[in-house]
């Protein structure tokens, strides 16, 4: 058995403090949203301002989604779709945040004063 020596423990601590200083900084810490972007077929159509509590009713490929607003954090209340992976994506809040239901072809995007990127393609 290997024996552990107090710079182990001392490496092993200091990276996990590390790993829990990232997880913040790169996910948590993203800034808080100020606007809902709903896109229907990929088409911009609505534009809601996150601190005004709104019921949204949108008409998509399949039926009407009913999209909540409420606190400055947005969410899929109802949709017609079969799977229900857009309601169970739970509220979002943050800037750069999305769901969507792609059934229906409905979409949320999040936007804030700071664009934070989940991946960038050409």
């Amino acid at each position: 058995m290997i024996e552990t020596t107090r710079t182990d423990k001392l490496i092993l601590f200091g990276s996990v403090l590390f790993v829990l200083f990232l997880y913040y900084f790169f996910w948590v810490g993203s800034s808080e949203a100020k606007q809902v972007e709903i896109f229907v077929n990929g088409e911009k159509r609505y534009v809601y301002n996150l601190a005004e509590n709104n019921t949204v009713h949108v008409d998509g490929k399949i039926g009407e989604s009913l999209i909540e607003i409420s606190d400055n954090k947005v969410r899929f209340s109802h949709s017609p779709c079969s799977s229900q992976f857009c309601v169970r994506s739970g509220w979002h809040e943050h800037s750069g945040g999305f769901s969507a239901c792609l059934p229906n072809g409905v979409s949320l995007h999040l936007t804030g004063a700071e664009k934070i990127y989940d991946a960038i393609n050409f």
